[in-house]
């Protein structure tokens, strides 16, 4: 079996189709990756403004893989969320059999 290398589709479209090199794959949607063989990958990606290989594409910025879970135990804490990962720290008012009484 041929060597498979992924695709992403970068194109604007909601979904497409290869209409180029005969892989018969569906990307759905830019940012969708789905794997063909090199010579296919060689094909699509000379369309620049609908493919791009994966490993060519450089990440737009770093991940923090514990960003969620800093949040999560903020939250548990009642601290704001860390600083540049969320909005204002909301506060819920809790109404107790007393604030109903007239």
């Amino acid at each position: 079996m041929d060597q498979q290398t992924p695709v992403r589709y970068v194109g604007k479209k909601p979904f497409a189709t290869d209409n180029v090199a005969s892989s018969r794959k569906v990307w759905n949607g830019p940012g969708d990756v789905q794997l063909v063989t090199e010579e296919q990958a060689k094909i699509l990606t000379s369309y620049k403004d609908q493919w791009a290989l994966v490993a060519e594409e450089a990440p737009e910025k770093p991940v923090d893989p514990g960003a969620g879970l800093k949040d999560l135990q903020a939250l548990a804490k009642d601290e704001a969320p860390a600083k540049g990962q969320g909005g204002k720290k909301a506060k819920a008012k809790v109404e107790t059999t007393e604030d109903f009484k007239d």
